[in-house]
Parts: C-alpha cells; structure tokens; sequence
C-alpha cells in the first residue's frame, strides 16, 4: 500500500512538474510580451519587443507588419519611435479589424494618420511588400492615403500605388514633403480608402517619384515662391481623368526637371493629364506623346498667368526645355494638346513626331506669351477643327523653327499656322505649306527673318489667306517647288493664296513655277498666285515658268527702297524666269497701302523661254482703258505720291530667250513701260534698237501687234 501510494504520488508529482514547467514558459513570455508593451508605452526602457514574437502586428515603437489583400507579408517602417499600443490603431486604418496581434487575416491599409501625433515632424515612412510563400501576394501593396495635415515629412518610399498624400507645416520654407517614391499613383482611384486623389503639400517637394502610371492623381505643392517641386520621374504615363485637375503635378513655385517614361494624356476634367506651374518650369521630357482631352488645358504643359507678365509688371513664368518624342495631340477642349507659356517665356521645344490641332480652340499648338526659343517638329504641323488649332505661336520673336514634314491648314480659321509678332532668326518647312479651308489656315505670318525655306509648295485652299507667307523684311526666300495660287467660283472671295507677301525680300529662290489661280467668281478675287512688297526685292529667280491665265495674271510687285539713294529707287533688282512667262504682270511701284512710287526701277530682267501675253512695267499705271501697252498708259499717282524730280522709272535691260507673243483677243494689249527702257533683246541674239532719254520709244511687238514698247 505505501509502496503504491508513494509510486502513485511520485507519477502525480511527475506530471505536475511537467505543467509547472509549462506553465512557468507561458508566464515568462506573457512577462515579456508586457515589458515590450510598457516600453512601447513608455513605461519601460526596453528599446523593442524580443524577436521571437513574430506573430505580433505592432513589431516595435517604429515598425509594423500586416497581410496585404493578396497575401503579401508589408511592413511599414518609420525612423521615428513614434508607435504604441495607444495611438497604433489611430494612426493605422484598415478596411477591416485593427492591429490585434495578428496577421492571420488579409487588411487592407486605407490610412497612415498622423496628424497630431507628438514627435511625428520629420518622420520617414517606407513600406515594403514581400510575397508570402503562405498566403501568396504579388510583392506590391497599395495605401490609400498619407494625412499629415500640420506636419513637415520625411521621405515617403512606397512599395506600392498611393491614393493622396498630404503633408507640410505653415513655415513653406522648409520643404514639406522631403521626398515621394511610389509604385504607381491613384491607379485604384478611391477604392483602398482614400478620401480623393488630390494630394496636397504645403512648402518644397524635392523629388517626386512614380515608377509606373500617375492615374487620375493630383499633386498639388503650395507655398508661392517656396512651393516648388525640385525634380519629377515618371516611369508610366501621367493619365487624367474626369475629374478637373486629374493626372496633374502643379507648383505653386517652380517645377523643376521633369521626366514622364510614358505619354501625358488629357482627360474630360480641366487641367488633366497637366504638368503645371504659377512660377516656371525648367525642363519636361515626354518619351510618348502629349495628347489633349476633351477640357480646357487638358493634356498640356503649362505656366499660367498667374506668374505675372508683362501686363502685370512681373517677369513672366518661363518654361525651359520641353522634349515631346511622340507626337503633340489637339483634343476637343480649349488648349487641349499643348505646350503652353501662358505669362513667359518659352525657350525649346522638340517633337519628334507630329503636332496636329484637335477640335478645340489652341489645340495642338505650341504657344509663348513672350519669346520663344528654337522650335523643332519632325513631322507635320496641322490645322484641326479648332481655331488656332495646330499652331506655332510666339507673340514676341522666335529664335527659330524647323518643321520636318509640312504646314497643313485645317478648316477652322487660324488653323495650321505658325506666327511671331516679331522677328524670327530661321525657319524652314521640310514639306509643303498647304492652306486650309478657312481664313489664315496653312499660313505663316512672321516680322522679320534672315532665313526663309519651304522645301516642296506653297499651296492656296479654298478660303482667302492660305497657303501664304506674310512677312516683315525678309532676307533669304527659298520655295523648293511651286507656288500656287487658288481658284474660286460662284460668289465667293478669294485673296492673298498661294503667294509671299512681304515689307521686304532680299533674295529668292523659286525651285519650280508661280502658277496663279482662275477668277470665276462674282465676288472679290485678288493676288491668288504672287510675290509682293511694300518695298523692293532685291533678286528673284523662278527655275520653272511664271504662268498666269486670262482671268488673274501671274502677279510679281514692288513698290521700291525705302531709303533709296538720291538718283535711284531699285524695286526688282534682277529677275530670272528660266521658263516661260505667260499672262503675268510684273508692276515696280505700285503699292496697296503707303501711297505709289513713280520713281520705281528695274535692273536686269531674264526670261529662259517665251513671253506670252505679259506686261512688265515701272512707275507706271493703265489709263482709263485699264490696259497695259496702249497711248493712255501714265506715271503713277495718287495720295501719297513719291515723285521726284531728279528720279525717272526705268527698266535697265530685258533679254527673252524665246519670242514675245500676245494674245489673239482683241481686247487685250500688253506693254513694256516705263519712263525709259536701257535695252531689249528677244531670241537670245536680237537686240532691239532703242532710242536714248525718256519717253522716246513706242512701238509694237509680236505676231499681235499687241505688246508695245511704250517709254511714257
């Protein structure tokens, strides 16, 4: 019986030792479990719980870990110990439960608050997703919002999309936000829990970082001068949406370099799809395209007027260098699809696709509100539905423009256009210049410039003002093939089309033909087909024909210098048609707005082939009959008269390879007229005689009888 007993309490005594010893292991890790929850506290001097509790949601006064949505093992990391038991659950938020110890159950973290929390300015914040070989996850992690209204941050490395951040104090001298690296940014829209898209930062962002797209987010840096954002990497596409502002980086100071892997994409929302600035921005590479949306401003870079200007006495808010390597896309909204410095200046721009207007007013178009650097397209610069659409406007100087493909108008007003105010150092047109179906479409209105080149035509459309070049003085003209110059019929009006209208030219080169277009209309049909100045050209060369027809000649005009030496007033220095001429006039002296010159003189005159039909004068004017080569043929006159006294107009010499042949109507007569002719040759080897001084020959010529040497 003892025996038993004792047998029987010693199997007793063995099993209570081996629960006490269980026991005791549960009770020394509770002890510790709650030493780290005091220090955590701040009740304890233990810097962070024991590595053991792996299981632990809460890891230490600076970390926490939790199970994405899909699985991932994230933990979010401060380099501040600003956690505790207390406000953990305050400044974490998820979709569902709270940080209870465990990560058994997928969360999603809707918000990192910590507004309010002492000790919290500074703070970085990193998040890091990896993918659980348990539960699985795709090694990225969304959150759906930063608040840290009040408070300066540190940087913000994100292994994931962010919805909204929202940081910085009310001294915007410091930078309120050190630093924003994301995955992606408001791809999920609202969905992980944040309030909406527009992220605000009060004082400098100095770098801002999405490696992916920027979808519909907002980023907004303020502070005025000090509200500026230092540099801008986005590896995807910046993407607005509906939402005005959506897909959009704005500061409030300068936006600094930016660089998007992807396009830049205009939404239904005002401003969206923008890179944006009150102040300046100094450089923006796009490796896409820079497309407009349907509202206004959308799809565009943009420094706006409140940078002040000119008109306000500020200095404007400058955009540097802009890189398009795709194309520059109009929308349907007002100034949708463009590079835009609305109060400054504009200093580069290169697209190395096309820049193509859309329906929307400014569509499409490269704009400065002072000067504008070197431009340079490789494709096309076309006109759109929208006025002002597919533009190249400068409202001070141009430095110069390379257009690689053509200038194309569109059927709005204003429509594939390139202008500048003032003077422009070069610009060319690979391609053709091609007017439109309205008013100054396919058309390029400039001051002056040293350097002028179309590589293919000059083309006049079917409206008034198209296919031309309006210009101050301009120095070297060359047009590779033809000008051309447009038709019209029924009632229509048709003028200035197909033509090079200038103060001034110094030389030009015409590689093809000037063909002028036909008059059958009732309405007003003028200069369709032309090169005119309001003063002298000093050379010009037609390698093909000067063709015109019954009904609108061919049409060659200069009044004279406007400084001409005291016996002297050279309008055509030297002409050169290898060609033919047919039905043109080519008229020295006569003007359209600053009175007529009957003083006007032509140097040397060259014709390769026949003269048809054309009548070349200086200082003259038709009588009342209105035709050229006939007894009525007079000085010029009029207001505003130049007429001196010591100065006779004049045709220095006129050699015509071919023959001179009129016309076989009745009506028509054609002259050579001007006060004195020096000399004439016709078939390369007849020299006319011509009697010396003025006013002393008048005799006709060819099978017609109707083109007369006429010195009046």
């Amino acid at each position: 019986m003892v025996q038993l007993a004792i047998g029987v309490s010693f199997s007793h005594i063995s099993s209570w030792g081996s629960a006490m010893k269980s026991l005791c292991e549960l009770l020394r890790l509770r002890k510790s479990t709650r030493r780290a929850q005091r220090a955590l506290a701040g009740h304890d001097s233990a810097p962070s719980l024991e590595s053991r509790v792996l299981l632990a949601t809460l890891v230490a006064a600076n970390k926490l870990t939790y199970q994405d949505v899909d699985g991932d093992t994230v933990t979010v990391s401060f380099s501040k110990n600003i956690l505790n038991a207390g406000n953990v659950n305050a400044i974490f938020q998820f979709n569902t439960s709270t940080v209870n110890g465990s990560n058994a159950t997928p969360q999603q973290l809707q918000t990192i608050n910590l507004v309010g929390v002492a000790g919290a300015a500074g703070t970085t914040i990193t998040t890091t997703a990896v993918r659980s070989g348990a539960t699985g996850g795709d090694g990225v992690a969304a959150l759906g919002q930063i608040d840290a209204t009040g408070l300066d941050l540190g940087i913000v490395t994100l292994d994931g999309d962010l919805g909204r951040i929202l940081a910085g104090d009310g001294n915007t001298a410091t930078a309120g936000l050190a630093g924003l690296s994301v995955r992606s940014m408001g791809r999920y829209g609202t969905f992980t829990g944040a309030a909406d898209l527009n992220s605000a930062i009060q004082g400098k962002l100095p770098s801002l970082k999405v490696k992916g797209d920027m979808q519909e987010a907002f980023v907004e840096v303020f502070g005025g001068a000090n509200g500026s954002v230092g540099t801008v990497t986005i590896g995807g596409s910046m993407i607005g949406g509906s939402a005005a502002n959506s897909g959009r980086v704005h500061a409030h100071g300068v936006l600094g370099t930016v660089t998007v892997g992807g396009d830049v994409v205009g939404g239904a929302g005002s401003h969206s799809g923008a890179l944006t600035s009150f102040l300046g921005i100094t450089s923006v590479t796009i490796n896409g395209s820079l497309i407009g949306g349907s509202s206004t401003f959308s799809g565009t870079v943009l420094t706006d007027h409140l940078g002040g200007g000119p008109t306000s006495g500020g200095p404007g808010a400058h955009i540097g260098t802009v890189k398009i390597l795709g194309n520059l896309i109009g929308g349907s909204g007002t100034s949708a699809g463009t590079v835009y410095s609305e109060s400054g200046k504009l200093t580069n721009v290169t697209i190395n696709g096309s820049a193509r207007g859309g329906t929307g007013e400014l569509s499409g178009t490269v704009y400065s509100f002072q000067d504008m650097g070197t431009v340079k397209v490789l494709g096309d610069v076309a006109g759109g539905a929208g006025e002002k659409s597919g533009n190249i406007l400068s409202e001070l100087t141009l430095a110069s423009l390379t257009i690689g493909g053509s200038l194309i108008g569109g059927s709005a007003q204003f429509s594939g256009r390139v202008q500048s105010s003032f003077n422009v150092g070069t610009l060319k047109v690979t391609g053709d210049v091609v007017g439109g179906s309205n008013f100054y479409s396919g058309y390029i209105q400039i001051g002056n410039t040293s350097s002028l080149t179309v590589g293919g035509s000059l083309i006049g459309g079917p409206s008034s003002l198209t296919g031309t070049v309006s210009a101050g003085n301009l120095g070297t003209v060359t047009i590779g093939r033809n000008l051309v110059g447009s038709s019209a019929s029924g009632i229509e009006d048709r003028v200035f089309t197909g033509g090079v209208f200038a103060n001034r030219i110094g030389t030009m080169t015409v590689g093809g033909s000037l063909v002028a277009g036909v008059d059958n209309t009732t309405g007003l049909f003028l200069k369709n087909g032309a090169v005119t100045t309001e003063h002298d050209i000093g050379s010009l060369t037609i390698n093909g024909s000067l063709v015109g027809n019954s009904t609108n000649p061919a049409l060659i005009r200069a009044r004279g210098q406007a400084a001409p030496p005291a016996t002297s007033d050279i309008a055509i220095g030297t002409l050169k048609v290898l060609g033919r001429v047919e039905r043109a006039l080519i008229h020295a002296g006569a003007t359209d707005s600053i009175g007529a010159n009957a003083d006007a003189q032509i140097g040397t005159v060259t014709v390769g082939g026949d003269w048809i039909a054309s009548s070349l004068v200086a200082g003259a004017q038709a009588g009342t009959d209105g035709h050229f080569g006939t007894t009525d043929d007079l000085k010029l006159g009029g207001a505003f008269l130049k007429d001196l006294p010591a100065v006779f107009s004049k045709i220095n010499s006129i050699t015509i390879g071919g023959q001179v042949i009129g016309s076989a109507f009745t009506a028509d007569t054609f002259g050579f007229v001007a006060e004195s002719i020096g000399s004439l040759k016709i078939g390369g080897d007849t020299t006319i005689s011509l009697l010396a001084g003025n006013g002393n020959d008048d005799f006709a010529l060819g099978l017609f009888g109707d083109i007369r040497v006429n010195e009046i």
